[in-house]
């Protein structure tokens, strides 16, 4: 068995009622990178919203806290997609022979952490993982290696990440800056210059959310922080989250 590593290529059912579910904050010691398969989610890292479509790539970085928000339309979704695990561990055992740190490093660094690639890219890079998947199941080492140095190479100096220019990102961006704030559909559309029903819709189709979905995930994540690790009580972590009334919070919590 290859140490400090691991892959699987993991189906999930959502065979749940709601049409959103929701996979807590949480964080691990390993780096993670996903390549999904069939999936609309959006994914909080640091508390910035990731849009991950079907084909989507996404690196975690370890120690880093994330939560989940899956679409769960149609009912009966399958989550699907390839996620390999590793430490700084394998890492240092690997760079004994490939000069892959600097580009761990530039994943790390990269301003963001969501690669979506064009059509023949992405046909390249999943056939990576696949051959990945293969040799580690085969306790092929040495090709497994050679194929994941490849994989975190050409991802490193990937062009693909995010459409900076699309307006689901700005507008997205704006909530992630002004969540706490009385937000509405008519001030969005003055600000971005799109008819309210028009940015309700767009912004739903991208990411599986409604505006007010994405804003009170925005406000239980802050909330979540105040009161874990700064001892902040619940009624003050509520209102400076930006929820203006306490039993909103509270049935948001609930879901």
């Amino acid at each position: 068995m290859i140490k400090n590593f691991r892959i699987v290529k993991a189906t999930t059912p959502l065979s749940l009622e709601s049409e959103m579910v929701h996979w807590l904050t949480h964080s691990h010691t390993e780096y993670e990178l996903n390549l999904y398969i069939n999936v609309k989610a959006t994914i909080f890292i640091n508390e910035t919203g990731y849009f991950i479509n079907d084909n989507d790539i996404l690196f975690i970085p370890a120690n880093v806290e994330h939560s989940i928000y899956l679409s769960n339309k149609p009912k009966n979704t399958q989550y699907s997609r390839i996620v390999i695990n590793f430490n700084n561990n394998f890492i240092k055992w690997m760079s004994q022979v490939l000069p892959i740190w600097s580009y761990i490093d530039t994943l790390r660094e990269k301003s963001s952490y969501k690669i979506s690639l064009k059509f023949e890219d992405y046909l390249y890079v999943s056939d990576l993982f696949n051959k990945i998947l293969e040799n580690y199941q085969l306790q092929n080492s040495s090709d497994m290696v050679i194929n994941f140095y490849y994989l975190i190479k050409y991802l490193a100096n990937s062009k693909n990440h995010v459409n900076h220019d699309s307006k689901v990102y700005e507008i997205s961006r704006y909530l992630d800056e002004n969540y706490k704030e009385d937000i509405t559909l008519q001030k969005l559309s003055e600000l971005f210059y799109l008819n309210p029903s028009y940015i309700s819709r767009l912004f739903r189709k991208r990411t599986g959310l409604t505006i007010v979905q994405y804003l009170q995930f925005k406000r239980i994540l802050d909330a979540h922080n105040a009161i874990t690790y700064k001892g902040t009580d619940i009624a003050t972590a509520c209102y400076e989250s930006g929820f203006g009334v306490f039993s909103t919070f509270t049935e948001s919590t609930k879901d």
